[in-house]
């Protein structure tokens, strides 16, 4: 078994270089249970630059998005033989004796289409065990409590296989950032793989809070639920966004020292590019093609 890891870059071009330095550490004992096929840097922001430590290499790209990145990490791995694929984030602090118990959990069961680690922020409290929705409640929520069956991870560590991203496809890059993962979890699901988040394993990551993450994860989240729930559930996310979004975002405004109205207009533009038909970048946002019909 070959693994090829991936790092998506953007703007963190220290802490992207650190942690592919660490992990190259894996090549002095990946022969004893698995081959290290390469690191790469997938550059989304162009301030990496050089790197000489021997089997990292950087892929730039103009800041197509997670999704892309995602996927150019796919090809190049692929291409290099990896039959298996680990994608991190630029803000994750891994320990590189976590692959070898992922690759060896995602070996031992054909049905599992992707697994990760218990996300913690720096203090170690839970960010995210795991992603779940129903039928009944079809918003994607992240859940803390150990032992849940999960149908989706975080984008910031999982791996996966070549021969799932075959059987799947790649990440639809439409939706530029947020919820792409998602939906390609939601995906696997729809094809019968599961996804688990191993237990005992941990990895340290940072929440990115800004007005962008508002936007996209008002926007991208009702297409996510039209996609993969009902218009219904869509209307009601939308519904719900206007309310209790909204209004924290206005609460926020008008008591927090420094806070401005920026959260409040982008969830407002993430609903408008919603119901518009709206994907891609945020300021470069248009309406998808139609997809070809046979």
């Amino acid at each position: 078994m070959t693994v090829g890891i991936g790092i998506i870059n953007f703007r963190r071009p220290g802490s992207s270089r650190q942690l592919a330095e660490r992990l190259s550490t894996l090549r002095a004992v990946s022969n004893e249970s698995f081959d290290l096929g390469g690191i790469w840097i997938i550059d989304n922001s162009g301030d990496v630059g050089e790197i000489v430590t021997l089997g990292i290499q950087v892929i730039r790209l103009n800041n197509p998005g997670y999704a892309a990145a995602a996927n150019e990490f796919f090809r190049v791995a692929r291409a290099e033989g990896c039959t298996h694929l680990l994608v991190l984030t630029h803000e994750v602090e891994f320990e590189p004796a976590i692959v070898p118990k992922m690759l060896s959990r995602l070996r031992s069961d054909p049905a599992l289409g992707a697994v990760a680690p218990t996300l913690v922020d720096s203090a170690g409290r839970v960010l995210s065990r795991g992603i779940v929705w129903s039928e009944a409640a079809p918003i994607p929520r992240h859940v803390t409590s150990p032992g849940d069956s999960v149908r989706a991870v975080d984008g910031a560590v999982w791996m996966t296989s070549v021969d799932v991203v075959d059987a799947i496809g790649e990440l639809d890059e439409f939706f530029f950032l947020y919820y792409e993962e998602t939906d390609w979890f939601a995906r696997a699901n729809a094809a019968g793989y599961s996804v688990q988040v191993m237990p005992g394993l941990t990895s340290v990551a940072a929440s990115a809070p800004g007005a962008d993450r508002v936007y996209y994860i008002t926007r991208n989240g009702g297409h996510f639920l039209v996609r993969h729930a009902t218009p219904a559930a869509a209307f009601w996310w939308l519904m719900k966004s206007l309310t209790l979004g909204l209004t924290r975002d206005l609460l926020r405004w008008g008591c927090v020292d420094d806070a401005d109205s920026s959260f409040a207009v982008a969830r407002l533009a993430g609903i408008r590019d919603f119901l518009f038909g709206r994907w891609g970048p945020r300021h470069e946002a248009g309406r998808r093609p139609l997809e070809p019909t046979t």
